[in-house]
């Protein structure tokens, strides 16, 4: 597919100092906002309050803050995550705010996390509190691990672009404008990802499996604007994946709790058997209905593989290989489709057995 982003095309001509340095780098971005919103120029307290305001809803008038202070990396607390990337204080109508930023370029966030900063941030002297995770890379288009935590509001590189004005006439331009320039073309890295290969995706500045996490992104909302279920996005250690949000399905009965889903991996739509209580054998616990899996995802035109066995709190049960050069979506929506008849007729035989 031919390139149609002339702002992908100055990805590939331009290296700002961002790239250089590392874009996946969170450090950076932090840094750049941190620059900005302690020059002392009045363009910074029209960015905290636009920052607020993003985070917040508010409507807050940047001529109403003073004793504004941004700090990097600051401790919270004790133990794991408990330092924010970012802690934005100021008064404002006479009363102490605090905001905190926590960055993500291409990893997952984890919602154990954010619950822990955002509650680090609460724990903290003042009469108004919030916190904020800031998504980058490929985390903008990444599943909140665990589910999304309350109070936490997701921000992303099209809200920050949104504050471009502030950013400029608060900043060195030096520093600011090429950071801009790099957020624009992460826009144009996620947007227009399904007209980049493999082998041409470092030119335009992709970053290890950036290319993959965007292209999911992008398949998961052909499948929708077809009528068919969003795949949750996931960078994990190994690799990426999607997970079709309509497909869990726990297993009756008293054995240990096991959920059936679909994923997408590298290669192969695969149905998977999830049994994380620390007890229990997913494989085990999932025999009952395998057989018929395999049996329905052939009766509707799917080739269907047995995978390698393997121990762990989740197991492939069957895989269907991806068919290269067709319609991914397409395949998608038939999978989907088929494991939703699977499970209808295996509670239903279930229940009359």
């Amino acid at each position: 597919m031919p390139l149609q982003s002339p702002m992908l095309e100055d990805a590939a001509r331009v290296r700002t100092w961002v790239r250089v340095a590392g874009y996946a780098l969170e450090k950076i971005h932090t840094g750049v906002l941190v620059h900005a919103l302690t020059s002392g120029r009045p363009a910074a307290r029209a960015l905290a309050a636009s920052l607020w305001n993003q985070v917040t809803a508010a409507s807050l008038a940047p001529e109403n803050i003073t004793e504004l202070r941004a700090a990097p990396e600051v401790s919270l607390g004790d133990g794991a995550d408990s330092v924010i990337d970012l802690l934005l204080s100021f008064n404002a109508n006479g009363q102490p705010h605090l905001l905190g930023l926590e960055m993500k370029v291409d990893a997952s966030p984890r919602k154990e996390q954010l619950e822990r900063l955002r509650d680090g941030v609460r724990a903290r002297p003042g009469t108004a509190h919030a916190t904020a995770l800031v998504a980058l890379g490929g985390a903008q288009v990444c599943r909140i691990e665990r589910g999304n935590p309350a109070g936490v509001t997701r921000l992303g590189v099209d809200h920050l672009l949104a504050l471009s004005e502030h950013l400029r006439d608060a900043g060195d331009p030096a520093i600011v404008d090429p950071w801009l320039q790099e957020l624009a073309f992460e826009v144009a890295r996620r947007d227009h990802a399904d007209e980049v290969t493999e082998g041409t995706a470092a030119r335009f500045g992709y970053r290890s499996r950036t290319l993959r996490t965007y292209q999911y992104a992008r398949l998961s909302q052909r499948v929708v604007e077809r009528g068919g279920d969003a795949w949750d996005v996931s960078v994990q250690s190994h690799n990426v994946i999607a997970t079709d949000t309509n497909s869990w399905r726990r297993l009756p009965g008293d054995g240990a709790p096991t959920v059936l889903y679909l994923e997408l991996t590298d290669d192969a739509i695969c149905l998977k058997a999830g049994c994380w209580t620390g007890r229990g054998d997913p494989r085990k616990e999932s025999a009952v209905i395998v057989e018929r899996a395999f049996a329905g995802f052939r009766a509707a035109g799917l080739t269907v593989e047995r995978p390698t066995r393997r121990r762990g709190t989740s197991a492939t049960l069957c895989k269907i290989p991806v068919k290269v050069g067709e319609d991914l979506a397409s395949q998608l929506l038939a999978a989907s489709q088929a494991w939703a008849k699977i499970w209808e007729e295996f509670t239903t035989s279930s229940a009359t057995a």
